[in-house]
């Protein structure tokens, strides 16, 4: 059993911060009315975008974080994550890291699920032991619905925050998303795009908070694990294939920093399976110069804040 690492203690976490400040002292105190009130609270911080979530994302240094009592802890906290849970979260909020998650637990597909983990690598091959949610006793979510999987947010809302926002003034007065997706000189440079495809997948690009290899009953039966590409909002922006030996180059193109519009190649085809080879060739050039736009704005931005300061 994993073992919670330190920085990772209940208080430490954008989610535990926003459960703090929302938690209400007078509800139903049983487990069951902290489970259902943790619950309600994961889904609205999932509705917050990534702005909104600033304050909390903003953590202070450990020494003046205001550390919650052990009854309040355990109150909130309960049996709602385990501490290999808690470890993940605090990486989320600090790196990439694509999540494995197995929701499917039909015994009779045991044995196919495990041939394809081994196929792809799976701990390693990009995707390590930490990443894989595989308990039955944790993960069964799959009811039939095509959205089941989106219980693992209420286990960890906090798998959304990969991008995150960036303030800009050093001020609070100018927050704005990491990946980009509200700043004007990007989405401008994304409109010129003549391609209709290019165009709307790096439209979805720049929204990708992280990215879930789904093993649910269809995944197994057929062999191929779904891609699926998600937002802040923990809401399936778009969807592919990919067959498990390939998962390794998926993982390693996405390290390197390849977005959605590029590993698909470009071709707009909501659930196809993305290329064996994967060869990851840039169409165009227009990400590129989104990429240095982005770079001289923010360099100027920081400028901006020194000579203000000054």
């Amino acid at each position: 059993m994993a073992t919670r690492k330190e920085e990772a203690r209940f208080g430490r976490l954008p989610f535990d911060l926003f459960a703090l400040e929302k938690w209400d002292t007078e509800a139903d105190p049983t487990p069951e009315g902290c489970k259902a009130q943790w619950e309600q609270l994961a889904w609205d911080y999932q509705r917050l975008t990534l702005i909104e979530r600033w304050p909390y994302y903003k953590r202070p240094e450990p020494e003046d974080t205001p550390a919650a009592s052990e009854d309040e802890a355990m109150q909130i906290l309960g049996n709602n994550q385990s501490p290999a849970e808690r470890n993940m979260s605090l990486d989320f909020c600090s790196a990439w890291k694509p999540v494995w998650l197995r929701i499917c637990s039909d015994p009779t597909l045991a044995e196919t699920y495990e041939e394809m983990k081994k196929s792809a690598w799976v701990p390693g091959g990009g995707i390590p032991g930490d990443c894989i949610l595989d308990d039955e006793m944790l993960y069964a979510f799959e009811d039939g619905t095509p959205d089941s999987w989106r219980k693992v947010l209420v286990r960890m809302p906090g798998l959304t925050d990969f991008q995150g926002a960036r303030d800009y003034s050093g001020d609070d007065s100018d927050i704005q998303y990491s990946s980009g997706q509200n700043d004007e000189v990007i989405l401008a440079e994304i409109e010129q795009e003549e391609d209709e495809d290019t165009r709307f997948l790096s439209k979805l690009s720049v929204q990708v908070q992280t990215t879930v290899y789904l093993l649910d009953r269809e995944a197994i039966t057929t062999g191929l694990i779904k891609v699926l590409w998600v937002n802040e909002h923990g809401q399936t922006l778009w969807e592919n294939r990919v067959q498990p030996s390939t998962l390794t180059g998926l993982s390693m193109a996405q390290e390197d920093s390849c977005g959605l519009a590029e590993i698909v190649g470009y071709r707009a085809v909501r659930g196809a399976l993305i290329s064996q080879r994967l060869k990851f060739k840039v169409k165009h050039v227009h990400l590129a110069k989104c990429a240095v736009k982005y770079m001289l704005m923010t360099m100027f931005r920081s400028h901006r804040s020194d000579t203000d300061d000054e």
